[in-house]
């Protein structure tokens, strides 16, 4: 963002040796998205960055671009190699995923823009990607054609603030999260409200796990956000379970279209009408 640069990646079926033949690379494993002297040089740019020399900085960022994209601009190899990784020489960061309506896709890159261009962002890119709708319950992509964008901050206390900040401009457009990038910086109120068949995925998680064996503290910890009262078992300890009967019993009346968002204070208020439940 601070060099306003996109790199566009490309991928395609081809039969092995034909991108080869046309002056492709051919690779036999992994491509590294950067080199020994690449990663040197990234972070001599977060050196130069933390100490204020910006300008400075641009210049040796142009230099990790310009490297890149003559060592990556064409190469061939086997599918499951050919997206590039970090695994060699990565630089120690956190990442955080949020993802969106395809049809939001301008906004959301506009809001993304205009944010680097008033603050000092804690790494020096964000990555875009695009994936189908499906049908999964709690899917990010259910129901919707998705545009994911993953914020990206080095490792250390900056993190929580940043990725705050971009769960904050984003609220508004109604963002669903990757389960396993960021979740430990959110609300989980914001994320659950975004699944249109939750409450049938929570009945069915229920009718297979009645027992609640298959649960743990993390994902008690989303499911119990969407409702206002929990069952205490006899050591003390929430039972979520109860929860789950709960959600089994509100499923009926919650059915709505796909592209329907059910609020969190609609499933709250229908858990609280339950004979039994209680503050």
């Amino acid at each position: 963002p601070s060099l306003n640069v996109a790199t566009i990646w490309t991928a395609n079926p081809v039969k092995e040796g034909e991108a080869a033949a046309r002056g492709a690379i051919k690779t036999d494993g992994y491509m590294n998205f950067r080199n020994p002297v690449e990663k040197a040089m990234l972070q001599q740019w977060l050196r130069l960055t933390k100490k204020g020399a910006l300008e400075e900085a641009k210049q040796v960022l142009r230099h990790v671009l310009n490297s890149q994209e003559r060592r990556l601009v064409h190469y061939e190899g086997q599918y499951n190699h050919v997206l590039c990784k970090e695994r060699n020489h990565g630089i120690p960061h956190a990442d955080m995923e949020l993802a969106f309506d395809l049809e939001l896709s301008e906004r959301v890159l506009s809001i993304a823009y205009d944010h680097a261009q008033s603050h000092r962002l804690p790494y020096y890119n964000f990555e875009v990607r695009c994936t189908q709708r499906d049908d999964a319950m709690l899917s990010v992509c259910n129901g919707r054609d998705t545009m994911w964008i993953d914020f990206q901050a080095c490792a250390g206390n900056m993190q929580k603030s940043y990725f705050g900040e971009m769960e904050d401009l984003y609220t508004p457009l109604g963002y669903r999260k990757h389960w396993a990038k960021g979740m430990d910086h959110m609300d989980p109120e914001k994320i659950m409200v975004q699944y249109p068949q939750l409450p049938q995925f929570m009945q069915i998680m229920h009718e297979l796990d009645p027992e609640h064996k298959f649960s743990n503290k993390h994902v008690d910890f989303f499911f119990k956000s969407i409702s206002p009262s929990s069952s205490m078992t006899g050591d003390g300890k929430e039972d979520s379970s109860f929860l789950y009967a709960q959600a089994k019993k509100v499923e009926s009346p919650l059915k709505r279209r796909a592209d329907h968002k059910c609020t969190l204070q609609e499933l709250q208020m229908r858990v609280k009408a339950l004979p039994g439940n209680r503050e």
